[in-house]
């Protein structure tokens, strides 16, 4: 719960929704939860339903899902992506520890935390979600990894990634397919 007002907070700065994470419901999340309830226009009575739960985490549940194939593969992940970064995917810092908070999660298979750079989780959500669109599995593109060497190099070696100093001097090789 937590981590959700942090994030309200990140996206609509000054609504009074930051608080420390330390996993415990008390004073100062109820009153984040107060306004966030205000932020929303509604009764501010500092109990999450599982309506306002709905509201906390629909950036999150509609960038999974509010996504329609386009006519191309190629298309169809250029809108998964926009559609993901405009619903605001932000890491939080919990304990002092980066790379934290459910996007993160969402993106790295569970898991989270200063070891778990998020940016090639990321790319393979996006990847996953638009392949899946069009009924294939992204894994015949690239393994499952969170490293961006084993993706890039798996990529050059299956020709479904080009080096960038060739497309610098060839650049109609970066063309739509």
């Amino acid at each position: 719960m937590q981590s959700w007002l942090c994030l309200q907070e990140r996206q609509y700065r000054g609504i009074g929704t930051m608080i420390g994470i330390d996993g415990d419901y008390g004073p100062a999340t109820e009153v984040a939860v107060k306004n966030y309830q205000k932020f929303l226009c509604i009764a501010a009575d500092g109990i999450v339903t599982a309506s306002l739960f709905s509201k906390l985490t629909s950036n999150l549940k509609n960038s999974f899902e509010s996504v329609a194939k386009k006519t191309s593969l190629r298309d169809t992940i250029s809108e998964v992506a926009h559609n993901h970064l405009k619903c605001f995917p932000v890491e939080l810092v919990i304990k002092q520890q980066t790379n934290c908070g459910p996007w993160v999660r969402s993106y790295m298979g569970g898991n989270e935390g200063s070891d778990w750079l998020w940016c090639m989780g990321f790319v393979q959500a996006v990847l996953d979600q638009a392949t899946s669109l069009h009924n294939r599995n992204f894994t015949e593109m690239m393994p499952i990894s969170y490293s961006c060497d084993t993706v890039g190099t798996h990529g050059i070696h299956k020709k479904v990634l080009i080096r960038n100093e060739k497309i610098r001097i060839n650049p109609a090789l970066a063309k739509k397919r």
